[in-house]
């Protein structure tokens, strides 16, 4: 399942929460940012989740629940 995941998974599970939770554009995703990589400015999240893999990207979010 996780190894289905690809940038319009990513971008759509995106929408899903940006509508859920009421929070768009840097309120959204800075905190993501700062949850894989420690900081807040950096490549865009598809990019991130790519280069860190699924598995070690929802570690990562799971972190900050």
């Amino acid at each position: 399942m996780l190894q289905d995941f690809n940038r319009q998974n990513i971008d759509d599970i995106t929408i899903i929460s940006k509508n859920d939770l009421d929070i768009f554009g840097k309120n959204l995703f800075i905190p993501i940012r700062i949850a894989l990589i420690g900081k807040t400015h950096g490549p865009d999240i598809f990019t991130l989740v790519d280069i860190l893999g699924i598995e070690e990207s929802v570690k990562r979010l799971k972190r900050f629940e």
